[in-house]
């Protein structure tokens, strides 16, 4: 499904914006063309002054001309790739949401979230350079500067030579200074990343580092990173202070050598020899030629940083896809079945085996409690039942049908979810509890709000449901009842707890306990849990440690 998506997706916007293509293409043409061209009308209005003795006005129009159109080549060329580079990389990142849409449960818990930001931001900007300032730049610049060779050796074949000759002198000079700058660059980079570190550090670490004496370890830490941005600070700036002028240097002798030798007489005269206006237009072509081989060097990092990112954007694409979801139909639920059933489970991290032949099940309508010691499999027994994990071996049914091919429209249906925390989404208090679900009415929301006790507390806001949600709205306890009112607004037949009374004083507690209770009536509760004095006399209790090979 995403063979080349890079690729694919440059194609796709070359296909859907025909007339910026075309209109890049003729800006480049122009853009090589013109920094030959304006060299060549220079030569015929030197040749009208010295060997006519005349000013041809029309020449003179022409050259100045050409240069405007060149400079307007250029700029139009800088500003259709850059729009161009914007509309493929908004294409690939179109096209890594749904893949990221399509990713199983277990991408997410074995990859942090900052790694996956990083593939939408560091590496989709990265792979933006190869159009900014990266393949058709280069591209550009190879071509000018195979044009102005060719037009040299056709004005001078010893000068073509001796500028052949030189070309890869300039740009080792210039490679060297552009790595060396950036390396200076990626190095203050690095040590302002570990002072942006290094300050919330301290603060939050304040009263542990003044306990521990350590005020002055974090002080010189400090200073050392502080140094390392300063030395990397100095030698950027360096080195870009002595690159122009030693490629002004280099290109002032290049061009006296030039110069000198096709003012020599004698053998010299037909090898170098050229008419004062040639030398003209071949001084104006040397000094064009500088330019886009100093950029050469840039452009280079620039495509093999970009190439890095595309190594990884292309991982991304390569990451395992879940499974096709079968069950679509409700109504073909047996709910005269068990709610839950495993049948010796096997499932593993790995080599990790952490459920070996587990058998057990849950009946409509009971309470049950899972307990067990930590990494026992409780957790990893709730993302069987949620369908986010699939078994090496055996079944999971969910109502008679097999728990990782019922679809996700189906799940909120099914199940209903409150853990510790709750993670608010951006939007309102009725978006905290439809997420974005268009089949959940207002009052449903509301419904919701009062089986939970949060009521009256959202009905003293200025705009009731349609508040803005902000940090600070809710308190903890709320928080953790707002969780509880998105679980069960679509009033599910399972409803799933993980260890919701965790760090909350006795009172909230007791207030999460009645709503739960409210929340709990005519529905499959199973609950995770680690103190067995938060489970009620009628819950059967189930130890996963115990439920070893059919145990």
């Amino acid at each position: 499904m995403y063979k080349r998506p890079i690729i694919s997706c440059v194609f796709k916007t070359i296909k859907s914006n025909i007339f910026l293509t075309v209109f890049l293409l003729i800006s480049i043409v122009g853009s090589v063309l013109l920094s030959v061209l304006p060299a060549l009308e220079l030569e015929k209005i030197v040749y009208s002054l010295t060997d006519l003795g005349e000013i041809n006005i029309y020449h003179g129009l022409i050259y100045f001309a050409l240069i405007a159109v060149g400079g307007f080549c250029d700029a139009l060329r800088s500003a259709l790739i850059l729009s161009f580079g914007q509309k493929t990389t908004a294409n690939l990142r179109m096209l890594m949401m749904k893949k990221l849409s399509s990713l199983p449960a277990g991408y997410f818990i074995n990859n942090e979230s900052g790694k996956t930001l990083s593939r939408f931001i560091g590496d989709i900007d990265a792979i933006d350079t190869l159009f900014k300032s990266g393949v058709i730049s280069m591209v550009v610049d190879l071509f000018k500067i195979i044009f102005i060779l060719a037009t040299v050796f056709t004005k001078s074949l010893g000068l073509g030579i001796l500028l052949v000759v030189a070309t890869p002198i300039v740009f080792s000079v210039s490679w060297h200074f552009k790595n060396r700058m950036h390396k200076a660059q990626m190095d203050n980079r690095r040590a302002i990343g570990k002072i942006n570190n290094h300050i919330p550090e301290t603060v939050q670490n304040a009263r542990t580092i003044r306990t521990l004496k350590k005020e002055n370890y974090m002080k010189n830490r400090f200073r050392r990173y502080v140094n390392e941005s300063f030395d990397a600070f100095e030698r950027t700036y360096f080195y870009e202070a002595v690159y122009t002028p030693i490629i002004n240097e280099i290109s002032v002798i290049i061009i006296a050598i030039l110069m000198t030798l096709s003012a020599l007489g004698g053998a010299f005269q037909n090898f170098f020899g050229m008419h004062v206006s040639t030398a003209v237009a071949v001084i104006g072509l040397v000094s064009k030629i500088f330019s886009p081989i100093e950029n050469l060097g840039m452009e280079i990092q620039n495509v093999q940083s970009a190439l890095a990112g595309c190594k990884r954007v292309n991982e991304f694409f390569s990451e395992s896809e879940k499974k096709e979801q079968t069950f679509t139909d409700f109504s073909r639920f047996d709910f005269s079945k068990p709610a839950i059933e495993f049948f010796d489970v096997t499932f593993s991290y790995g080599e990790k085996v952490v459920l070996d032949k587990v058998t057990f099940s849950v009946k409509t309508g009971e309470s049950v409690a899972l307990v067990g010691r930590t990494g026992a499999g409780k957790t990893t027994v709730y993302r069987l039942i949620l369908g986010l994990f699939t078994q090496n071996e055996g079944s999971v049914k969910i109502f008679g049908e097999d728990a990782d091919q019922i679809s996700d429209d189906l799940k909120r249906l099914l199940f209903g979810y409150v853990e510790q925390g709750i993670r608010l989404v951006s939007g309102t208090v009725k978006d905290q509890i439809s997420l974005g679900d268009d089949s959940i009415s207002d009052s449903d929301i509301i419904n919701a709000l009062e089986m939970v006790g949060l009521y009256e507390t959202v009905t003293n806001f200025d705009n009731g449901i349609n508040t803005e949600c902000h940090e600070g709205l809710f308190s903890q306890g709320q928080l953790q009842l707002l969780s509880v009112a998105r679980a069960i607004v679509k009033n599910p037949k399972i409803l799933l707890l993980d260890e919701i009374t965790a760090n909350l004083d006795s009172e909230t507690e007791r207030e999460i306990t009645d709503a739960i209770k409210k929340a709990s009536k005519m529905r499959t509760v199973i609950n995770i849990s680690h103190r067995l004095g938060d489970i009620r006399e009628d819950t059967k209790i189930i130890d996963i440690t115990k439920l070893k090979r059919g145990g």
